[in-house]
């Protein structure tokens, strides 16, 4: 035992409170008495035997104890293994019960992010449909980039097709059909409808001098 440095009162938590943190307690029975006013052992047989087999507790209960040491609750005073002893602050004075679990529960949740805080998240239900209609989805941006090449070769395609399957009837009465639809797209002033009629276009040159 450090000199200098209050022990555990006893193995099972029951008399190791926070009122120890008035003289230089050492981090582990420091631990203890954070743990035990949070109620973290209250379903466990032993708090020194959960602290050694729970080493994300250990790392959760030192992260308390350094939380409070950063706010000036706790000072802290090096040991020889390179831990830290924790008191109470001189400025707190003497610290009551009610006071110790005060502090204590004000430091067990991490602190909040400032950044996080300042500039909270837009809930998804807060954005306006009109703003994500507005948005152009990549499919639609390619489509508008590559329709004046697709488009075209397109309707020859099957103007082509159509000649080459089918009976010269049939094959005319489909591009006539073809060829309304470009028209009425002219007409309702759809600019992809000219890219449309110009493979039409090319089709019956083919088809011509071939």
């Amino acid at each position: 035992m450090r000199s200098g440095v209050a022990p555990v009162v006893s193995s099972n938590g029951s008399g190791v409170t926070t009122d120890l943190l008035s003289e230089w307690t050492d981090p582990d029975t420091a631990m203890e008495a954070v743990g035990n006013t949070l109620g973290v052992f209250a379903d466990g047989p032993s708090p020194v035997r959960i602290l050694r087999a729970d080493p994300t507790l250990r790392g959760e209960l030192d992260a308390v104890l350094h939380r409070m040491a950063a706010d000036g609750a706790l000072e802290t005073r090096a040991l020889a293994d390179g831990r830290s002893a924790f008191r109470w602050g001189a400025d707190l004075g003497a610290v009551s019960r009610e006071t110790a679990n005060g502090l204590v529960t004000a430091h067990a949740a991490p602190p909040v992010d400032p950044v996080r805080e300042a500039v909270p998240a837009t809930p998804v239900e807060a954005i306006e449909p009109e703003a994500v209609e507005a948005l152009p989805s990549f499919w639609m941006r390619m489509f508008l980039q590559t329709a004046p090449l697709l488009l075209p070769a397109l309707s020859c395609v099957l103007a082509l097709l159509a000649f080459l399957w089918l009976d010269e009837a049939v094959a005319f009465l489909i591009t006539a059909l073809l060829a309304v639809v470009g028209v009425v797209g002219i007409v309702r002033r759809i600019q992809l409808a000219t890219f449309w009629m110009i493979g039409l276009v090319i089709a019956g040159l083919l088809v011509r001098f071939s």
